[in-house]
């Protein structure tokens, strides 16, 4: 439980970064940002102490598969949680409509309980769009990381499989077809440099068919995601730009079952022999 609850914590304080965006944006458009400044400092706040006052014994290995997909769960709850504080004015404080919106950015689902998108703040919207970002690989990417980063302290080859087959096993509980042999660390690094490559190609491709700026990352976002967060009531009508976030969708999918990323990279940088039952 421990090691589940400081991880949990290490993800939030994560998590807590990603606000910067929304706050730089806010700034820019000269928008209240009250609700990103509290939201982060809750989540560093309530993070930072997960981290700190739930140090695991010496002893103790990584999550096992059973911890990692509660983690997930708990994560998918925790941090919509606090996201939603920053819907909460636009909702006239109706706590539930706010928390299905974030749960509904971080999962991916796309679907609103706005009735209309004009008015709204330009931060607020932007960070709709990225929590389905994040909820489209980044959290993935830092469970997975978590778990790898627990392998310097495997002894066993009994241990190094069971961590293994536990990453796996929550990688593709997430609906991601690509299988995960070895080289974790490296294959997680590759996997991100693609997302985030991917999401700057999307956005100066949009921008080259004449969306303003602030629409091209949004819109990045979420075509990347396949989430469908907008940022108007109506949607884009130029050829082009309907045609680059076709490809940007396309793109995503293709990577999520695994067919644009390089097999080599999958090849495992130890070898664990399989035990004969």
């Amino acid at each position: 439980m421990r090691i589940l609850l400081r991880n949990l914590g290490y993800l939030l304080v994560i998590s807590s970064f990603f606000r910067f965006v929304p706050i730089i944006v806010g700034l820019i458009y000269g928008e209240d940002i009250e609700g990103f400044l509290l939201t982060f400092g809750l989540s560093l706040l309530v993070g930072v102490g997960l981290a700190l006052f739930s140090r695991p014994k010496e002893t103790a290995k990584t999550m096992t598969l059973t911890q990692g997909l509660i983690l997930g769960a708990l994560a998918f709850i925790l941090l919509p949680a606090i996201s939603m504080i920053t819907y909460l004015p636009s909702m006239d404080y109706n706590y539930i409509n706010a928390y299905f919106e974030a749960i509904s950015g971080f999962t991916t689902t796309g679907i609103t309980v706005y009735n209309s998108l004009e008015g709204l703040p330009k931060s607020l919207l932007l960070w709709r769009a990225e929590t389905q970002w994040m909820g489209g690989i980044g959290i993935i990417i830092i469970f997975l990381f978590l778990f790898s980063g627990r392998r310097k302290s495997q002894k066993s080859v009994s241990d190094l499989e069971e961590a293994s087959e536990a990453s796996m096993a929550l990688y593709q509980a997430q609906g991601f077809g690509q299988k995960l042999e070895g080289g974790l660390r490296n294959t997680l690094a590759i996997v991100m440099a693609i997302y985030v490559g991917y999401t700057l190609l999307g956005i100066l491709l949009l921008w080259a068919t004449g969306m303003p700026l602030y629409d091209s990352i949004a819109m990045s976002f979420t075509a990347l995601s396949t989430g469908g967060f907008s940022v108007y009531d109506e949607f884009y009508t130029d050829g082009w730009q309907l045609l680059v976030l076709a490809v940007i969708t396309y793109l995503s999918f293709k990577q999520e079952q695994g067919y644009l990323i390089p097999a080599s990279v999958f090849l495992p940088s130890y070898h664990c022999k399989r035990r004969q039952h």
